[in-house]
């Protein structure tokens, strides 16, 4: 958590309610070749607890998120999020973003332990399923 803190280019936000934390999510900056540097600024790990949700704890998030990126002169925010996750489409649809602009892909990246080596191998969803099936992670 301190590595995070002290990290410029990234800030995680909290929301507390009454001790709990109700709330979180994590914003990154990166560079961008394009833009001449200009930061683009990623969204991830939005989680907000379900009894809070409707609450406003969402739309405070995205707002100090969207304070962040203008402060760091970002060239646009971007965020992944589960295809059918479509109450949170909708949420993040009336924060600004749109959906049908891009579209995103995703790999996921393994870090193995194999006879004492470290190996790093990016799998696709098939293929990652097919290696936990067979039981060859190990981590």
């Amino acid at each position: 958590m301190q590595a995070l803190y002290d990290d410029s280019r990234s800030k995680l936000y909290v929301c507390d309610y009454q001790g709990n934390v109700v709330g979180c999510a994590l914003v990154s900056l990166c560079s961008d070749v394009m833009f001449r540097k200009q930061p683009f600024a990623v969204i991830e790990n939005v989680i907000v607890d379900v009894a809070a949700r409707g609450l406003g704890v969402g739309t405070t998030l995205f707002q100090a998120i969207e304070m962040f990126c203008v402060s760091t002169n970002c060239s646009r925010i971007m965020l992944l999020s589960s295809s059918q996750r479509l109450d949170s489409h909708a949420f993040f649809e009336k924060q600004g973003f749109k959906g049908a602009v891009k579209r995103g892909f995703v790999s996921i990246v393994l870090h193995l332990l194999v006879q004492g080596k470290v190996l790093t191998s990016a799998l696709n969803n098939a293929a990652l399923g097919r290696w936990t099936r067979n039981k060859l992670l190990a981590v």
